[in-house]
């Protein structure tokens, strides 16, 4: 197996355990075979629309792998899958906890890309506006999935809920 595939596999691994963490913290784990089976569908549609749209098209990221179809499905599958059942799991948090929540699993994927490298930033600030940028963007997709999970799903979001009532005043 190359270098790329086994640094796909860690970073995997390494989501997966963030998600179980984060279900175990949440008493959710006899939930974890329904979350994961319902993420496929959304980590599928958001991930083959993030890499093309961000990554491809406006050149923001690559992959070690490159955006051949068969790696851009299979991480859809795969990567944002666990990224999308991580997010339905932080259901319950208020903005800013969400926020904090996001913080921290992007200091985790974003370390653990370090070691295992699988995609790279093509862009670049000083480390300080570089870190607030990603984590942004973290942040920004975390909303767009909590959003697909409140409104296709079913799922109560507690931060959604919020936010709507701020901007609409419901």
């Amino acid at each position: 197996m190359n270098e790329h595939w086994l640094s796909f596999l860690a970073l995997l691994s390494i989501q997966f355990l963030v998600f179980i963490a984060f279900a175990y913290r949440t008493k959710r784990l006899r939930e974890i075979h329904k979350i994961l089976g319902f993420s496929l569908i959304i980590g599928l549609a958001v991930g083959l629309t993030l890499d093309y749209t961000l990554g491809k098209f406006l050149g923001l990221h690559t992959y070690t792998f490159g955006f051949s179809p068969f790696f851009i499905i299979i991480n859809g599958a795969l990567s944002y899958s666990l990224f999308v059942a991580t997010i339905l799991l932080l259901q319950h948090l208020q903005t800013g906890q969400l926020f904090l929540a996001t913080a921290v699993i992007t200091g985790i994927y974003e370390a653990a890309n370090i070691f295992f490298p699988v995609w790279i930033w093509e862009f670049s600030f000083t480390p300080l506006l570089q870190t607030a940028v990603i984590v942004a963007g973290y942040f920004c997709g975390v909303v767009l999935i909590a959003s697909m999970w409140h409104d296709i799903f079913r799922y109560n979001f507690t931060a959604i809920s919020s936010i709507r009532a701020h901007i609409f005043g419901k």
